[in-house]
């Protein structure tokens, strides 16, 4: 078992209950201080401006060589431990794709979890679409709710509002559209009159894998654990991570998200968040209640190996389809403000409508930080 904590703090648990740490704790310091020179280079100087090679190369040439290579080579070289590799590399397995396929700039992430910390608006992720809700309510804007958009309206090349079903044609000088790059120019937008170069790398860009996220609202207060867990295997078989089975959850990925933000729950309760396989050749729209059952029945299983989460615990649940594209898009840092162990405050934060975030004693982290994340290795089963 791999636990990592605040900063350096790192543990590897072997089967005999023997605990070494200290030789993990150096090698992660000798790889922080190789990444961390290119973190900055990028969060403090590229990303603030206009993509643009020429700046890329005269600002970042000293760093450009270690760009090379996947990430699992890299963390071959940098640590001994197969269980550590292991631990590391299933923290960026969002990605859909194995280590082995994964550029080594994605470690960026890595570095930025231990150096950075993790940012989680207090009250949970749904409070930025309600911060936004209401900061657009208050300044006379309308709001829809319950009606699809058919689809963006298009004049001379340039968009003048949107179709909403029930609604008709809601005139507008500009619009923003929070749908996938693939649904916005693919069904919101009529393919002929959208730009085509943008229709050309939808069409081009490839799914990198299809997920599904339970939240369950728990009865009881699951303790003994970290915000982000997972049972993996070793770093190249990690691609079995992705495979779902009929009948159990090899390798659960799950969060305990009241253990940073327990007013989510009420006293006592818990709320869990896992993501188990599933098939990455069907659609989404075939889901149906029954194949819901089912999911629900085996993330309610393979939890309760773990933690009391039998049903008669299960208070509530919400199924999300997540579907991740080639495409990213990023909000801005600046209404964010960490969360720290270090430089514990009690200011409040920068704020977006009523949703704010505060610097707390407890540092919300991955499978990197807060207090001791817990991140299991074993054998592959037979």
């Amino acid at each position: 078992m791999v636990r990592f904590g605040e900063g350096l703090d790192v543990s590897v648990t072997r089967p005999d209950g023997q605990v070494e740490a200290r030789v993990a704790r150096d090698q992660l310091e000798v790889l922080l201080r190789k990444w961390e020179p290119v973190l900055h280079l990028f969060i403090d100087d590229l990303v603030r401006h206009p993509l643009s090679i020429r700046r890329l190369v005269l600002k970042g040439w000293r760093q450009l060589p270690k760009l090379r290579g996947t990430l699992a080579a890299e963390l071959d070289t940098a640590f001994t431990d197969p269980a550590i590799r292991a631990a590391l590399s299933a923290a960026v397995l969002f990605s859909g794709v194995p280590s082995r396929q994964t550029p080594v700039a994605s470690i960026l992430g890595l570095i930025a979890l231990f150096t950075e910390g993790l940012y989680l608006p207090e009250g949970g992720m749904g409070r930025i679409p309600a911060a936004l809700s209401d900061s657009l309510a208050g300044r006379g804007g309308d709001i829809v709710l319950n009606a699809d958009v058919r689809r963006i309206v298009l004049a001379n090349g340039r968009a003048r509002g949107i179709d909403v079903a029930g609604h008709g044609i809601i005139e507008a000088d500009a619009e923003i559209s929070t749908a996938n790059a693939m649904s916005t120019f693919t069904w919101l937008l009529d393919p002929a009159e959208a730009p085509r170069e943008a229709v050309r790398k939808v069409q081009r860009a490839r799914l990198s894998h299809r997920a599904v996220a339970v939240q369950l609202g728990l009865s009881n207060d699951v303790t003994g654990t970290s915000y982000f867990n997972c049972v993996v295997p070793f770093m190249d078989d990690q691609d079995q991570v992705f495979v779902a089975r009929a009948q159990e959850i090899d390798w659960p990925i799950y969060y305990v998200s009241t253990l940073v933000m327990p007013e989510l729950a009420p006293p006592g309760g818990s709320v869990i968040e896992a993501f188990p396989p599933v098939d990455q050749h069907q659609s989404v729209e075939l889901w149906d209640e029954q194949q819901e059952a089912n999911v629900l029945d085996l993330v309610t299983r393979s939890l309760s190996r773990m933690h009391d989460c039998t049903s008669s615990r299960i208070e509530c649940y919400r199924r999300g389809t997540i579907v991740t594209e080639c495409t990213c898009t990023t909000v801005p840092s600046t209404v964010f403000r960490r969360w720290s162990v270090r430089r514990p405050c009690s200011r409040t934060g920068p704020r977006l409508g009523v949703c704010t975030w505060r610097a707390r004693r407890h540092s919300p982290a991955t499978v990197l930080r807060r207090r001791q994340s817990r991140v299991c290795s074993r054998p592959r089963p037979s």
